[in-house]
């Protein structure tokens, strides 16, 4: 073999083993391949702050907290000082504004339980905070209410964390809703059915639309009023049963208030006992038609 011949070689292999030094050495350039970014899946973020604003004409934000709920109530935890503050804001901001109106959207998730007398827990949890800025002065005229499902809500254990959103708008003229809730409850009672010596209480979706249609029309109309008569069938002592009567009409008083955020002030009970049926109590499926109470708008 050539000297030049052996020379190409060793020069070769110098090159071959210095490339390969430095491709895993010196230069930093892995074998593996690189690899790729993770993307977090996207999902629904809140602040932990209160921020209510009506553009540039209105802004309150607190300080350090939120609205918060425990999970499956509509019930908010007591708010801080700094959230009052805010809401407080916005009640006097909608009481000296009387153009503007406020939505508020209460959100929930598929996984949350709700046995209410509206029809979703959304709902619920904006009528809670709606009856806070009215109690603070916000003209319910002025105030609407919605739900919606969240696929995520920001939580901290079991605490929500601003699962409540606020909007701004002009107000709106509401006569076509108002007279189609007139056309279908006024006068025509909501009749709701128990079992014998019982008060439990279980409601259709129908039933629950039309709590939330009754609780909108009172807030929109300042005179109009909310009877409930109870009514059992005819089995026992007569003066039992105007007692059972009267205790299941107060039964849906209570309910009512609690569950669709209607003031107690704006409803009126009675119990009739078994002096009103509307079905022969001579047959089992008659006397369950006369164990009912009867919700009945007024005005």
């Amino acid at each position: 073999m050539s000297r030049s011949l052996i020379y190409w070689l060793l020069l070769g292999l110098w090159f071959i083993l210095g490339w390969w030094l430095c491709r895993n050495y010196i230069c930093g350039a892995s074998v593996a391949a690189a690899t790729p970014a993770v993307i977090p899946e996207a999902v629904d973020t809140y602040t932990e702050r209160l921020d209510i604003k009506d553009g540039a004409l209105f802004t309150t934000a607190a300080s350090d907290r939120s609205i918060r709920f425990l999970n499956s109530s509509f019930n908010n935890l007591p708010n801080a000082e700094s959230v009052q503050t805010s809401l407080q804001s916005t009640a006097d901001y909608l009481k000296a504004n009387p153009e503007r109106s406020l939505l508020i959207t209460g959100h929930y998730m598929d996984s949350e339980s709700y046995s209410g007398a509206l029809p979703n827990l959304g709902i619920a949890r904006a009528t809670s905070i709606k009856n806070i800025l009215a109690g603070m002065g916000a003209p319910t005229t002025q105030m609407d209410v919605r739900g919606e499902l969240r696929g995520s809500i920001t939580n901290s254990a079991d605490t929500l964390i601003n699962s409540v959103g606020f909007a701004f708008s002009a107000l709106s003229n509401a006569d076509d809703r108002l007279q189609a809730i007139r056309d279908r409850l006024l006068g025509k009672p909501l009749t709701l059915y128990f079992e014998t010596n019982e008060d439990n209480l279980n409601l259709s979706s129908q039933q629950r639309q039309d709590f939330a249609d009754l609780a909108y029309y009172l807030d929109n109309v300042a005179d109009a009023n909310i009877s409930v008569g109870g009514h059992t069938d005819d089995r026992g002592e007569a003066r039992y049963n105007t007692r059972l009567s009267r205790n299941r009409a107060e039964f849906i008083v209570n309910y009512i208030v609690q569950n669709a955020g209607i003031n107690a002030q704006r409803l009126s009970s009675q119990g009739f006992g078994e002096d009103r049926p509307v079905a022969s109590n001579g047959t089992t499926e008659g006397r369950a038609q006369n164990r009912r109470v009867e919700v009945t708008l007024q005005q």
